[in-house]
């Protein structure tokens, strides 16, 4: 029997907006965590014919609910999906969230052992799909010259943004695309597009606590699958993944990229190397691989295990956080 699986939606409004949403010819839409992780998972298992349904209320016959995480900072909600088999799917979402007791499956943003350490075997770490309607890089471009960084405004480092990084970046015969939103998660960029981007920067603003923990390696997923070379920050996310030298460049600050971008352009056989190597990773974390795993996670939810009393030690377990919220808020 086909898994029936229902993604959490919000509204019927949103709802109706994403069955008919094709993410590769609208990719700027839904451009935030939900949108990615959950929204465009839906889409993606819909045009293969699963059975899957999307919205704020949630069949009785479901076998798995799919949530992104930060829909339980609603204890509400957390009440309401109980008594289901569910997939929360953790992606940029502060440690601070979560579920009050623990879901059948938690997709984690990285390797870290922290999140073993919190849900034991209900943990996976699955990356997210690559970016919807991507443009890969034009294999036509000869050498280096196009350096890019796509992120929330609010992400980009000082030292990416100073204007000598940019200065350094055109000594060297490279411009520095920067592309952002005007606001978070705006659909006034072009985060699909590596048409004209040679090296892709990985990194964010740093000084936020637990950065390290909530966030997963998207940026070096994109990189790879648009065929551009990644130089990153020195994250968790991405040492799980990234071969320094081999298919990207792992540096200890943003200040250090010119020196590699030039290298790249004097050693035409290091460029070579890693974009064949870096071809190697994009069929690694193809959409089309990706959606089969995310695929069969859901299946594996599904079939897991779970005591009749599940809904009910659920239910405490919510009631005890609702309890201990209003005590917190009680003067």
């Amino acid at each position: 029997m086909t898994t029936r699986t229902h993604f959490f939606a919000r509204s019927p409004e949103t709802a109706r907006e994403i069955v008919a949403w094709d993410p590769d010819s609208d990719p700027q839409r839904f451009a935030h965590g939900a949108g990615h992780n959950v929204f465009e998972l839906f889409a993606r298992l819909r045009d293969l014919g699963a059975n899957v349904t999307i919205g704020p209320d949630i069949p009785g016959d479901a076998d798995v609910v799919v949530a992104f995480a930060t829909e339980f900072a609603f204890l509400k909600f957390a009440w309401v999906v109980a008594p289901f088999r569910l997939l929360m799917i953790r992606s940029d979402v502060s440690p601070a969230i979560d579920c009050p007791y623990t879901p059948t499956s938690v997709a984690v943003p990285n390797a870290s052992s922290f999140w073993t350490d919190r849900y034991g075997s209900a943990s996976i770490y699955l990356p997210a799909l690559p970016q919807r309607g991507l443009v890969a890089r034009n294999t036509a471009r000869d050498g280096i010259t196009n350096v890019g960084l796509k992120a929330n405004p609010g992400n980009i480092p000082d030292e990416i943004l100073a204007p000598e990084f940019a200065d350094r970046l055109r000594e060297i015969g490279c411009a520095l695309d920067i592309d952002a939103p005007a606001d978070v998660d705006g659909s006034d960029q072009r985060w699909h597009d590596f048409s004209e981007t040679d090296v892709t920067l990985c990194f964010r603003r740093s000084g936020e606590e637990a950065l390290d923990l909530r966030k997963p390696p998207t940026k070096l997923v994109n990189a790879w699958s648009a065929g551009t070379i990644p130089i990153t920050g020195d994250e968790l996310a991405y040492r799980s993944l990234i071969r320094h030298g081999e298919d990207g460049f792992i540096v200890e600050s943003a200040r250090d990229v010119p020196a590699v971008v030039e290298r790249l352009q004097h050693e035409p056989e290091l460029r070579k190397r890693l974009l064949a190597n870096i071809a190697e990773r994009r069929d690694e974390l193809s959409t089309e691989r990706l959606t089969a795993a995310w695929s069969d996670l859901i299946d594996a939810t599904a079939r897991a295990p779970r005591s009749p009393f599940t809904t009910l030690l659920n239910r405490f377990r919510v009631g005890i956080a609702i309890l201990r919220k209003r005590l917190r808020e009680s003067p």
